[in-house]
C-alpha cells in the first residue's frame, strides 16, 4: 500500500459511518487515478424536514420556524454535496486534492458568496467539510435572521425559502401630516457583493407597482455600513433598523427629492 493510498484509507476510515456517501473512483489525465469521496454537506437530521416544522408550527406563519437550521430543500435528491478526492497513484504530489461542492438549483446566491476552504495535505476530509460547512452557514443564517427580524417591522409578503436570497415586503411612507400616506411593495435583493463590502449600497432594493407591464424601479441606497455579523446577539436588529432607515431615505429623495 502507498503513502497516497494509505491517505485514501484513512479518510475512508473517517467517512465511512456518514449517511449518504458515495465513492468513486477516477482517471485523469491530470490527476491520474484518485477516489472520490461524495456525501451531504450538512449531513442527515430529520429536525432538518420542512415538512415536520410547517405540521408543527403556525399555520398563519410566513417565515420558517427558529427551529429550521438548513436550507429546505424540494427534492430529496437536491441536495448540498461536497466532494473530495484523493490520488491512489504512488507520487509525492504536493498539490491540493480535488475540492469540489455541488449546489442545488436554488443557492445560487450561496455558490457565489461562499469561500470554499483549501484543501492541503495537512488536512482531514472532516476538518474540510467542518470548515465549508462553517463559511456557507455563516453567511446563510444571516439572511435568514434578517429576513426573521424584518417581519417585526414591516409586513414580510414572500421570499426566498431555500436561500433566502429576496424578500418582498411593504412599507408605509409619508413626509408629513399632510403628505398622502404610500403603502410601498419593495423587493430586496441580496447582492455577492454585499457580503464583501457590508455596505447598504450593495444591496439591491426596488420599488414595485402592481403592474406587470411596469419595470421596477431600482431604488439608490446610501453608502453606508451595516451590521453583517450573525454570530453576535442582536446583530440582525441592528442590520434590519439600518437598513429600514437608508430605505426610508431613498424613497424621501425618490418623491420629493430630498
Amino acid at each position: 500500500m502507498t503513502a497516497t493510498s494509505q491517505r485514501a484509507k484513512f479518510e475512508y476510515e473517517m467517512l465511512q459511518h456518514y449517511s449518504g456517501l458515495e465513492i468513486a473512483v477516477l482517471e485523469s489525465q491530470v490527476a491520474g487515478v484518485y477516489v472520490l469521496f461524495a456525501l451531504p454537506l450538512l449531513g442527515d437530521d430529520s429536525s432538518w424536514d420542512p415538512k415536520s416544522l410547517a405540521a408543527t408550527g403556525e399555520p398563519g406563519d410566513v417565515y420558517v420556524p427558529d427551529g429550521f437550521s438548513t436550507p429546505n430543500f424540494a427534492v430529496a435528491t437536491d441536495t448540498l454535496t461536497i466532494a473530495m478526492g484523493y490520488p491512489l497513484s504512488d507520487n509525492d504530489n504536493d498539490e491540493a486534492w480535488p475540492l469540489v461542492v455541488e449546489w442545488p438549483v436554488g443557492m445560487k446566491l450561496s455558490s457565489q458568496v461562499t469561500q470554499i476552504p483549501s484543501t492541503s495535505k495537512g488536512q482531514s476530509s472532516i476538518e474540510l467539510i467542518t470548515s465549508c460547512k462553517k463559511m456557507f452557514m455563516q453567511q446563510w443564517r444571516y439572511r435568514k435572521d434578517f429576513i426573521g427580524e424584518l417581519r417585526h417591522h414591516v409586513i414580510v409578503l414572500e421570499y426566498d425559502p431555500i436561500d433566502f436570497s429576496h424578500v418582498f415586503f411593504l412599507l408605509q411612507e409619508q413626509l408629513d401630516a399632510v403628505s398622502p400616506l404610500r403603502i410601498l411593495v419593495l423587493r430586496l435583493q441580496f447582492s455577492a457583493e454585499f457580503f464583501l463590502t457590508n455596505c447598504t449600497s450593495d444591496l439591491q432594493i426596488s420599488l414595485l407597482d402592481g403592474e406587470a407591464s411596469t419595470s421596477a424601479v431600482s431604488l439608490e441606497l446610501p453608502a453606508t455600513s451595516i451590521v453583517a455579523n450573525c454570530e453576535e446577539a442582536g446583530d440582525s436588529q441592528k442590520s434590519v433598523v439600518q437598513f429600514l432607515e437608508a430605505t426610508r431615505k431613498s424613497l424621501l429623495k425618490h418623491f420629493y427629492g430630498e
